[in-house]
């Protein structure tokens, strides 16, 4: 008899096999449960509060109307005066971000004094168109803006020029992100006139972002100004050699619509106070003022 080992072998290892898987026991059947559907989650909407905001001057011509009212307090010796001015300023201009520079025109000047009627003062033809120019400052990265027109010249010899003074509370460079907290800094100085005396007026400003706010779907920032100013001047009154000192202060607060680089207006108030010294007589003068800022149409 031939033995084929290998095929024993073969069918041995094949018993092995079966016999085994049939003492296991059996596998239960496996029920397949297809998943849920999966939701997507859900879409929490950013709110436009939440900031950073970017933040540049919208680049079209733009008009605004600033008014004042201001209650001036002058003593000398024993008398006092008081009187009452109020100034309504109207103007439009274009900001060129870039080149931190301004370019519009005064189309607007009245005063009111005491109970007289609202006109404009002898010697002003309007519109009078006016620039501006921003260069890097002492204060590190801030700027300092210059009123380049009307010629700074004819500061005592033209009523232009006295009056142009009045734009430079809409003359602001944000920078390009905000936040809440932000604050930055700038500084003007100018030239102005009392009596026919020029009179050099410094002023330091700073801003802080205060609040943001939500209107109409969008995010308005809450600033506030903080300016501090000084006043030196001398000349000759009545053949007298007469000297200026001064100091004030001033708050504002306005709003910024940073989607669209709007500046969309503001209020505040402001004192001075100086005093005019010659060999003959002491002067103080107090100057308290509400200033608001508007969109012009």
């Amino acid at each position: 008899m031939v033995r084929h080992d290998g095929v024993g072998r073969a069918f041995l290892l094949v018993a092995v096999v079966v016999a085994v898987a049939a003492c296991r026991p059996p596998v239960p059947q496996q029920m397949i449960v297809p998943e849920a559907p999966r939701t997507a989650p859900a879409v929490v909407p950013v709110s436009v509060t939440a900031g950073p905001w970017s933040w540049a001057p919208v680049r079209e011509r733009r008009a605004y109307l600033v008014t004042q009212r201001a209650l001036i307090t002058t003593r000398q010796d024993t008398l006092t005066k008081i009187d009452t001015v109020a100034s309504e300023l109207g103007a439009a201009f274009t900001q060129f971000v870039s080149a931190n520079r301004i370019s519009g025109s005064l189309t607007l000047f009245r005063v009111t004094s005491g109970s007289r009627s609202p006109a404009t003062p002898a010697g002003i033809t309007l519109p009078i168109t006016v620039a501006a120019s921003a260069t890097p400052s002492g204060f590190g990265a801030a700027l300092q803006w210059i009123l380049t027109t009307p010629a700074e010249g004819a500061a005592c010899s033209s009523v232009a020029w006295t009056v142009a003074q009045g734009l430079r509370d809409l003359w602001f460079r944000a920078p390009d992100t905000l936040r809440v907290g932000a604050s930055w800094r700038d500084s003007t100085s100018y030239v102005t006139c009392r009596d026919g005396i020029p009179l050099q007026l410094s002023v330091r400003r700073d801003f802080r972002v205060r609040a943001v706010a939500e209107r109409d779907g969008r995010a308005v920032l809450i600033i506030q100004r903080e300016s501090h100013t000084t006043l030196l001047g001398d000349g000759v009154q009545f053949g007298e050699p007469v000297k200026f000192t001064g100091a004030g202060s001033g708050t504002l607060q306005f709003e910024l619509a940073p989607a669209t680089g709007e500046f969309l207006g503001g209020s505040g108030t402001s004192t001075l106070e100086f005093t005019m010294q010659s060999r003959l007589r002491t002067q103080r003068v107090q100057q308290a003022a509400v200033i608001t800022l508007a969109r012009g149409i």
